[in-house]
């Protein structure tokens, strides 16, 4: 019991000391294959997310482009109709639209 007070502890064998080097090479090396598997899944994951965000895009702007011209359709339908409500008021106002003239 003295000796351990004094600091002396008692010599680690040699299959303790390959053990314990052995499981530290084992952690380091299951920490790197981790670590480049889940590399490659994220490089995986982020190439194929891209390519569904271009697709979803891509139909997305053909909807809008279509919606934006079905809205310009209508637009020059309605510039191109007469003006109903004045000839309403002309109507009932003996020809002449009091508010257009």
């Amino acid at each position: 019991m003295g000796l351990r007070r004094a600091g002396w502890a008692p010599p680690v064998s040699l299959t303790a000391r390959i053990t314990l080097a052995m499981a530290a090479l084992v952690l380091i090396t299951s920490a790197v294959i981790i670590s480049l598997i889940f590399t490659r899944i994220d490089a995986l994951l982020v190439a194929t997310n891209s390519a569904m965000l271009e697709r979803e895009s891509e139909l997305l702007s053909t909807r809008l482009l279509d919606e934006l011209g079905e809205l310009e359709r209508d637009v020059l339908l309605v510039a191109g109709m007469p003006p109903i409500q004045g000839m309403i008021r002309a109507e009932r106002n003996g020809g002449e639209d009091p508010r257009d003239g």
